[in-house]
């Protein structure tokens, strides 16, 4: 039975984030996703790095 992944929350503001950056700019740096969501680089990072894992 395959497993499903489920999004937290906050990785789905990341993953909005993410969306509305792109559109704007084109691609979507960790300093843009910070900068958006107003958390710490280091924040984004781990984020990224879960989100990563989950595809």
């Amino acid at each position: 039975m395959p497993s499903e992944n489920k999004l937290t929350a906050s990785q789905e503001d990341y993953l909005e984030a993410i969306y509305h950056i792109v559109a704007d700019k084109m691609a979507a740096r960790a300093k843009d996703i910070s900068d958006y969501l107003a958390v710490r680089a280091s924040s984004v990072t781990g984020a990224l790095r879960t989100l990563r894992a989950m595809a």
